[in-house]
Protein backbone atom coordinates (compact mmCIF):
# COMPACT_ATOMS: atom_id res chain seq x y z
CA UNK A 1 0.00 0.00 0.00
CA UNK A 2 1.67 3.48 -1.44
CA UNK A 3 2.84 6.17 1.38
CA UNK A 4 1.34 8.80 -0.96
CA UNK A 5 -2.28 9.89 -0.27
CA UNK A 6 -5.35 8.83 -3.01
CA UNK A 7 -5.21 12.69 -5.31
CA UNK A 8 -6.73 11.12 -8.54
CA UNK A 9 -6.70 12.50 -11.72
CA UNK A 10 -8.83 9.59 -12.73
CA UNK A 11 -10.94 8.59 -10.03
CA UNK A 12 -12.03 5.30 -10.30
CA UNK A 13 -15.39 5.30 -7.78
CA UNK A 14 -16.83 7.00 -9.98
CA UNK A 15 -20.36 6.45 -11.94
CA UNK A 16 -23.42 7.90 -12.73
CA UNK A 17 -25.69 9.28 -10.48
CA UNK A 18 -28.87 11.76 -10.94
CA UNK A 19 -27.68 15.22 -10.89
CA UNK A 20 -28.18 17.37 -7.42
CA UNK A 21 -28.45 14.86 -5.37
CA UNK A 22 -26.01 13.53 -2.34
CA UNK A 23 -24.74 10.57 -4.21
CA UNK A 24 -22.52 7.60 -2.44
CA UNK A 25 -21.01 6.87 -5.50
CA UNK A 26 -17.98 4.24 -4.42
CA UNK A 27 -16.54 2.75 -1.76
CA UNK A 28 -13.22 1.48 -0.74
CA UNK A 29 -11.75 -0.80 1.69
CA UNK A 30 -8.34 -2.50 2.37
CA UNK A 31 -7.35 -4.44 5.20
CA UNK A 32 -10.96 -3.86 7.01
CA UNK A 33 -12.46 -6.64 9.13
CA UNK A 34 -12.67 -9.57 7.30
CA UNK A 35 -11.83 -7.81 3.79
CA UNK A 36 -8.49 -7.99 2.36
CA UNK A 37 -9.16 -5.74 -0.89
CA UNK A 38 -12.74 -4.92 -2.09
CA UNK A 39 -13.74 -1.63 -4.66
CA UNK A 40 -17.31 -0.82 -5.30
CA UNK A 41 -18.67 1.19 -7.53
CA UNK A 42 -22.93 2.59 -7.35
CA UNK A 43 -24.87 3.24 -10.11
CA UNK A 44 -28.04 5.39 -10.17
CA UNK A 45 -30.82 4.50 -8.51
CA UNK A 46 -31.37 2.53 -5.88
CA UNK A 47 -28.72 0.13 -4.25
CA UNK A 48 -29.66 -3.29 -1.85
CA UNK A 49 -26.82 -5.38 -0.48
CA UNK A 50 -28.02 -9.07 0.48
CA UNK A 51 -26.16 -11.69 1.83
CA UNK A 52 -26.42 -14.17 5.19
CA UNK A 53 -25.16 -13.79 8.41
CA UNK A 54 -21.72 -13.34 8.86
CA UNK A 55 -21.17 -12.69 4.85
CA UNK A 56 -19.83 -9.00 6.10
CA UNK A 57 -22.81 -6.33 5.27
CA UNK A 58 -22.21 -4.76 8.07
CA UNK A 59 -18.91 -4.24 7.94
CA UNK A 60 -19.66 -1.65 4.88
CA UNK A 61 -21.75 0.30 7.14
CA UNK A 62 -19.32 0.13 9.93
CA UNK A 63 -16.67 1.44 7.32
CA UNK A 64 -18.68 4.33 6.22
CA UNK A 65 -19.06 5.29 9.71
CA UNK A 66 -15.52 5.27 10.56
CA UNK A 67 -14.37 6.99 7.35
CA UNK A 68 -17.09 10.27 8.32
CA UNK A 69 -15.70 10.53 11.76
CA UNK A 70 -16.99 7.40 13.56
CA UNK A 71 -14.89 4.60 15.34
CA UNK A 72 -12.48 6.50 17.06
CA UNK A 73 -9.65 5.21 19.40
CA UNK A 74 -9.65 1.24 19.95
CA UNK A 75 -13.50 0.87 18.18
CA UNK A 76 -11.45 1.87 14.80
CA UNK A 77 -8.66 -0.60 15.39
CA UNK A 78 -10.91 -3.27 15.92
CA UNK A 79 -12.46 -2.86 12.44
CA UNK A 80 -8.67 -3.33 11.13
CA UNK A 81 -7.98 -6.79 9.75
CA UNK A 82 -6.15 -9.22 11.97
CA UNK A 83 -2.18 -8.76 11.36
CA UNK A 84 -2.35 -5.89 9.26
CA UNK A 85 0.76 -2.97 9.72
CA UNK A 86 -2.09 -0.81 7.81
CA UNK A 87 -5.53 -0.51 6.80
CA UNK A 88 -7.86 2.22 4.55
CA UNK A 89 -10.93 3.43 3.50
CA UNK A 90 -11.86 5.30 0.99
CA UNK A 91 -15.70 6.75 0.51
CA UNK A 92 -16.34 8.84 -2.69
CA UNK A 93 -19.47 11.07 -3.13
CA UNK A 94 -21.01 13.44 -6.08
CA UNK A 95 -21.01 16.95 -5.39
CA UNK A 96 -24.01 19.14 -5.31
CA UNK A 97 -24.41 22.83 -4.22
CA UNK A 98 -24.87 22.27 -0.35
CA UNK A 99 -21.91 20.41 -0.56
CA UNK A 100 -19.89 23.06 -3.03
CA UNK A 101 -21.04 25.98 -0.45
CA UNK A 102 -19.31 23.59 2.79
CA UNK A 103 -16.22 23.09 1.20
CA UNK A 104 -15.70 26.70 0.28
CA UNK A 105 -16.89 27.99 3.78
CA UNK A 106 -14.37 25.10 4.88
CA UNK A 107 -11.15 26.66 2.72
CA UNK A 108 -11.52 23.34 0.48
CA UNK A 109 -11.30 23.57 -3.10
CA UNK A 110 -14.25 21.85 -4.64
CA UNK A 111 -13.30 19.26 -7.22
CA UNK A 112 -14.83 16.81 -9.70
CA UNK A 113 -16.47 14.45 -6.46
CA UNK A 114 -15.67 14.47 -2.92
CA UNK A 115 -12.50 11.70 -1.99
CA UNK A 116 -12.79 10.88 2.17
CA UNK A 117 -10.40 8.89 2.74
CA UNK A 118 -9.08 7.74 5.84
CA UNK A 119 -5.82 5.79 6.83
CA UNK A 120 -4.21 3.64 9.87
CA UNK A 121 -0.86 2.77 10.27
CA UNK A 122 1.44 0.83 12.63
CA UNK A 123 3.02 2.47 15.36
CA UNK A 124 4.88 0.09 17.88
CA UNK A 125 3.16 -2.96 19.54
CA UNK A 126 -0.52 -2.87 18.56
CA UNK A 127 -0.48 1.08 18.69
CA UNK A 128 -1.92 2.61 15.35
CA UNK A 129 -2.02 6.20 14.33
CA UNK A 130 -5.09 7.56 12.55
CA UNK A 131 -5.12 9.98 9.59
CA UNK A 132 -8.36 11.50 7.39
CA UNK A 133 -8.06 13.13 4.24
CA UNK A 134 -10.98 14.96 1.95
CA UNK A 135 -9.66 15.27 -1.63
CA UNK A 136 -6.13 14.85 -0.39
CA UNK A 137 -6.13 17.50 2.28
CA UNK A 138 -5.77 16.78 6.20
CA UNK A 139 -9.33 17.03 7.60
CA UNK A 140 -9.98 16.81 11.36
CA UNK A 141 -13.31 14.86 12.86
CA UNK A 142 -14.81 17.91 13.72
CA UNK A 143 -15.04 19.08 10.38
CA UNK A 144 -16.33 15.21 8.89
CA UNK A 145 -18.79 15.53 11.99
CA UNK A 146 -20.24 18.63 10.10
CA UNK A 147 -20.09 17.37 7.00
CA UNK A 148 -21.48 14.21 7.32
CA UNK A 149 -25.24 14.98 7.42
CA UNK A 150 -24.94 16.52 4.41
CA UNK A 151 -23.66 12.63 3.28
CA UNK A 152 -25.28 10.07 4.36
CA UNK A 153 -28.01 8.55 7.19
CA UNK A 154 -27.02 5.48 8.84
CA UNK A 155 -29.45 3.64 10.62
CA UNK A 156 -29.70 0.77 12.67
CA UNK A 157 -31.71 -0.80 15.58
CA UNK A 158 -32.70 1.86 17.88
CA UNK A 159 -31.71 4.93 15.87
CA UNK A 160 -36.02 6.24 15.09
CA UNK A 161 -35.52 8.34 17.83
CA UNK A 162 -33.75 10.41 14.75
CA UNK A 163 -37.26 11.48 14.03
CA UNK A 164 -37.82 13.38 17.24
CA UNK A 165 -34.03 15.34 17.37
CA UNK A 166 -34.83 18.91 17.01
CA UNK A 167 -34.20 20.11 13.74
CA UNK A 168 -34.38 16.34 11.75
CA UNK A 169 -37.65 16.58 10.30
CA UNK A 170 -36.66 20.13 8.41
CA UNK A 171 -33.61 18.57 7.29
CA UNK A 172 -35.14 15.62 5.81
CA UNK A 173 -37.80 17.92 4.14
CA UNK A 174 -34.95 20.23 2.85
CA UNK A 175 -33.37 17.30 1.29
CA UNK A 176 -36.36 16.52 -1.07
CA UNK A 177 -36.11 19.52 -2.66
CA UNK A 178 -32.84 18.80 -4.19
CA UNK A 179 -30.96 21.74 -5.36
CA UNK A 180 -33.45 23.69 -6.20
CA UNK A 181 -34.31 24.15 -3.39
CA UNK A 182 -30.39 24.54 -1.53
CA UNK A 183 -29.72 27.57 -3.79
CA UNK A 184 -33.13 29.41 -2.51
CA UNK A 185 -31.57 28.67 1.11
CA UNK A 186 -28.21 30.23 0.14
CA UNK A 187 -29.87 32.99 -1.11
CA UNK A 188 -32.13 33.38 2.26
CA UNK A 189 -28.94 32.92 4.08
CA UNK A 190 -27.60 35.58 2.29
CA UNK A 191 -30.60 37.89 2.81
CA UNK A 192 -30.39 36.78 6.91
CA UNK A 193 -26.89 38.47 6.38
CA UNK A 194 -27.67 41.17 4.86
CA UNK A 195 -30.52 42.50 7.33
CA UNK A 196 -28.16 41.47 10.69
CA UNK A 197 -25.74 43.86 9.18
CA UNK A 198 -28.42 46.82 8.32
CA UNK A 199 -29.88 46.48 11.91
CA UNK A 200 -26.84 46.86 13.71
CA UNK A 201 -25.78 49.77 11.34
CA UNK A 202 -29.57 51.05 12.46
CA UNK A 203 -28.92 50.44 15.91
CA UNK A 204 -25.36 52.56 15.66
CA UNK A 205 -27.33 55.60 14.13
CA UNK A 206 -29.67 55.46 16.97
CA UNK A 207 -26.65 55.48 19.30
CA UNK A 208 -25.08 58.48 17.13
CA UNK A 209 -28.73 60.21 17.15
CA UNK A 210 -29.01 59.46 21.54
CA UNK A 211 -25.91 60.84 22.24
CA UNK A 212 -25.70 64.33 19.88
CA UNK A 213 -29.66 65.13 21.61
CA UNK A 214 -27.51 64.11 24.85
CA UNK A 215 -24.95 66.58 24.30
CA UNK A 216 -27.15 69.23 23.13
CA UNK A 217 -29.60 69.43 26.10
CA UNK A 218 -27.10 69.18 28.54
CA UNK A 219 -25.35 72.50 26.97
CA UNK A 220 -22.06 71.15 25.25
CA UNK A 221 -22.80 72.29 22.25
CA UNK A 222 -19.24 73.90 22.18
CA UNK A 223 -17.30 70.74 22.78
CA UNK A 224 -19.59 68.67 20.61
CA UNK A 225 -17.46 67.84 18.04
CA UNK A 226 -14.54 66.73 19.85
CA UNK A 227 -16.93 64.61 22.35
CA UNK A 228 -18.41 63.36 18.96
CA UNK A 229 -15.35 62.43 17.20
CA UNK A 230 -14.13 60.42 19.95
CA UNK A 231 -17.36 58.60 20.92
CA UNK A 232 -17.35 57.77 17.10
CA UNK A 233 -14.31 56.67 17.13
CA UNK A 234 -14.60 54.16 20.10
CA UNK A 235 -18.14 52.74 19.67
CA UNK A 236 -18.60 52.26 15.86
CA UNK A 237 -16.53 50.30 13.63
CA UNK A 238 -15.39 50.92 10.43
CA UNK A 239 -18.63 49.98 8.28
CA UNK A 240 -20.67 51.83 10.55
CA UNK A 241 -18.47 54.65 9.90
CA UNK A 242 -18.70 54.42 6.54
CA UNK A 243 -22.35 53.82 6.24
CA UNK A 244 -22.35 57.50 8.37
CA UNK A 245 -19.85 59.20 6.00
CA UNK A 246 -17.03 59.43 7.85
CA UNK A 247 -14.04 58.25 7.11
CA UNK A 248 -10.99 57.51 9.50
CA UNK A 249 -7.12 57.06 8.50
CA UNK A 250 -4.83 55.68 10.66
CA UNK A 251 -1.78 56.94 11.00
Amino acid sequence: MSDTPSKRTELPLRSASSQGLDVLTGLLLQNIALIESLELEFSSGFTVLTGETGAGKSILLDALDAVLGGAQGSSGVRLLRVGSDRARIEAAFQLNPALEQWLIAAEFDPEEELLISREWKRQEGDRYSSRCRLNGSTVNRQQLLELRPLLIDLTVQGQTQLLSRAGQQRLWLDRLGGSALAEVKARVADAWTEWCQAADALMALEGFAAYTLSAFAEGREESLSLDLLTHVIANFGPRDLARMGISVTQR
